[in-house]
């Protein structure tokens, strides 16, 4: 979860089966978009992940949600 102040402005839910991970449901407000939070929280779930031994990670990302697909093409995905 990203906070300002008292404000909840991103959350991530994350997972794992004891061999993948999952990254389901990164969101951020509009307004704060493009600030390195839903990065920060990518990245904060994927190293969670890897202190359990999961090297493996499946996003899933909506069809018709093309922002979010281009967040995770500029990441490498």
């Amino acid at each position: 979860m990203a906070l300002l102040g008292s404000r909840i402005v991103g959350c991530v839910m994350c997972g794992q089966d004891g061999r993948r991970g999952y990254l389901q449901h990164l969101a951020v407000e509009a307004d704060l978009r493009s600030r390195g939070i839903g990065g920060a929280l990518a990245e904060r779930s994927l190293a969670a992940l890897e202190r359990l031994g999961i090297e493996k990670t499946h996003i899933d990302v909506l069809a018709d949600n093309i922002e979010a697909q281009q967040f995770w093409v500029n990441r490498g995905w």
